[in-house]
């Protein structure tokens, strides 16, 4: 990739205005998450930077054993490939307070998001609870049928049982996950439900970053969660819709038919710039601006998508940052893998980038390592955009060749990365996440400042351990 130098703006030698003291910077301090193929944030990016699939190929013993009708497996369009994050079923309700009775009714999905949220805060060093200031949770998780699939008999007698009635709906309902962290983990900042579908965590963090600014809440838990269940049982392709033909997920290529969904869960810790540095703690990466809107009429259907709206959001997030688009060398696209999809999008970069290269901003989608997320989708996204923008190096987006002539990358801002590249010099970044109804989130990262290392202390160092309980250190 090459840089132009007629359209780049500010670099970090000559810092905008406002932001040289990071008045409006956020810092992301810490990450977790599970997706398919990677139990925890290091294996994540081991998984993306060697370029493999977190993707899970049943055979037809595996599924039958998990229910699935033979007359459901001998369908040729049934596609025996899922994304599943391992050992989901495993959690200790002691740290959280909760009796084995409470666990046992909540929702998958709460109980990961409470696990990441608490090995996040941990990761940033930070406790929780009282003295810690105000913590926020921006979060939301997918639609789950848990309740209805696994509880409802046990508490159909809502006049017998009211009490365990109500305790299965509170701790399956999407809307309570953000309420159930900051009761659980005793934090008391804004705790804030989002909903828009396949943005949602992306624009969760969007609104947590807004919080911080505001001087609503002095930390910020943003993410989501999707389990969607039953899992591992494959899926039915239907021609021309949006579910891959093969299971895999061929962003940019002209092989492109659709995505794989897939479970997942994440979080990231944000604080103001110049708190987290003033206290010392780790920053990943800084988030710089972000943007939020919504097509509106602008699109020929309700899940159809807008090229207009998506350069919209795009150019409001610069604009916020403070960048131009000669700034940006990396896009962490939707990449939904769709025909109609990709073409979408890179035409809406296009509007913003312009039409001509040479090509100095690499396109990339971490749906082609694990699948499509639901709501979760987003914090993917950004969790692989902050921890390549860490490790100075961009993951390839895996099967994307041939690439689709559709998108008309040749003499085009862009590239696709095939292959792991180190990622040098000033280093800015967008990550993109549409919802389906329209809603569209953009968020511009940029490399961490550099900080002097602290002098090596000779002295012997102690190496401590924490755990709820003896038997769990």
């Amino acid at each position: 990739m090459t840089e132009p130098t007629s359209s780049r703006g500010d670099t970090p030698e000559t810092p905008r205005p406002g932001h040289e003291a990071g008045d409006d910077l956020i810092a992301v301090t810490a990450l977790d998450c599970r997706f398919p193929g990677a139990p925890d944030t290091a294996a994540y990016w081991d998984l993306l930077v060697d370029g493999r699939s977190g993707l899970t190929r049943h055979d037809e013993r595996e599924l039958a054993e998990r229910g699935v009708p033979a007359r459901l497996l001998a369908n040729p369009a049934h596609i025996p490939v899922s994304g599943v994050i391992d050992e989901q079923d495993r959690f200790d309700p002691e740290p959280f307070g909760l009796t084995d009775a409470e666990a046992a009714v909540m929702d998958p999905q709460q109980r990961l998001f409470l696990e990441a949220c608490l090995r996040a805060l941990e990761s940033a060093g930070h406790g929780g609870g009282a003295g810690a200031g105000a913590v926020g949770v921006f979060a939301g998780a997918a639609h789950s049928d848990y309740l209805a699939r696994n509880l409802a008999d046990r508490y159909a007698a809502s006049a017998t049982d009211p009490v365990g009635s109500l305790q299965a709906a509170l701790a399956g309902v999407a809307d309570y996950l953000p309420l159930h962290v900051a009761h659980r983990l005793a934090l008391t900042g804004p705790a804030v439900a989002v909903g828009t579908a396949c943005s949602t965590s992306l624009v969760a963090v969007h609104l947590a970053a807004q919080s911080l600014l505001a001087g609503e809440c002095d930390t910020a838990l943003a993410g989501g969660a999707s389990l969607i269940v039953p899992q591992g049982m494959g899926y039915l392709h239907v021609p021309d819709g949006i579910f891959s033909a093969d299971g895999h997920v061929r962003t940019f290529s002209a092989k492109g038919t659709g995505i794989v969904h897939t479970q997942g869960v994440g979080v990231a810790v944000l604080r103001r710039l110049r708190d987290a540095v003033a206290d010392g703690d780790p920053v990943l990466a800084v988030l710089h601006g972000s943007a939020v809107n919504n097509d509106g009429g602008d699109r020929t259907g309700f899940t159809a998508p807008s090229p207009r709206g998506q350069a919209r959001v795009v150019s409001e997030a610069l604009a916020v940052a403070g960048l131009t688009p000669g700034d940006i060398t990396y896009v962490e696209t939707h990449g939904t893998a769709t025909r109609l999809g990709d073409v979408v999008e890179v035409a809406a970069l296009r509007r913003v980038f312009g039409d001509t290269g040479p090509a100095w901003c690499a396109l990339g989608s971490v749906k082609s390592n694990i699948g499509h997320a639901n709501s979760a989708a987003g914090i993917a996204g950004l969790a692989k955009t902050v921890l390549a923008l860490h490790h100075g190096v961009l993951p390839p987006t895996l099967d994307a060749l041939p690439l689709n002539p559709d998108l008309q990358l040749d003499d085009s801002p862009f590239t696709v990365v095939h292959k792991a590249t180190d990622w040098t010099g000033p280093r800015y970044a967008g990550v993109s996440s549409f919802g389906i109804g329209g809603t569209n989130c953009h968020v511009v990262l940029g490399s961490a400042p550099v900080r002097p290392e602290p002098p090596a202390d000779p002295r012997p160092q102690l190496a401590l351990l924490s755990a709820h309980r003896d038997d769990a250190l």
